[in-house]
């Protein structure tokens, strides 16, 4: 038999795609149901911005200031989870 080898890109973007499942599934299971509606607004899988926060406050019925509040305290709950 021939031995395989994988390619490092592969090796790396398998590590990428874990930690972001690892943060998603923090994100499903650990936090409100406001904080999770928020961050899937806010971010896409890779956690690049899709919409800003004035258009999130008017899907969402409230302030501006609520939704920057919310995306900091999730982003350090986050943080403190994995970093």
């Amino acid at each position: 038999q021939k031995i395989q080898r994988l390619p490092d890109d592969f090796i790396n973007d398998y590590y990428i795609y874990d930690q972001m499942n690892l943060i998603w599934l923090f994100i499903e299971n650990n936090l409100s149901p406001f904080e999770k509606r928020i961050m899937k607004l806010k971010y896409n899988y890779f956690f690049n911005e899709e919409k800003n926060n004035n258009l999130i406050s008017e899907l969402m019925c409230c302030s501006r200031e609520t939704v920057r509040k919310t995306v900091i305290i999730t982003k350090e709950k986050i943080y403190n989870e994995f970093f």
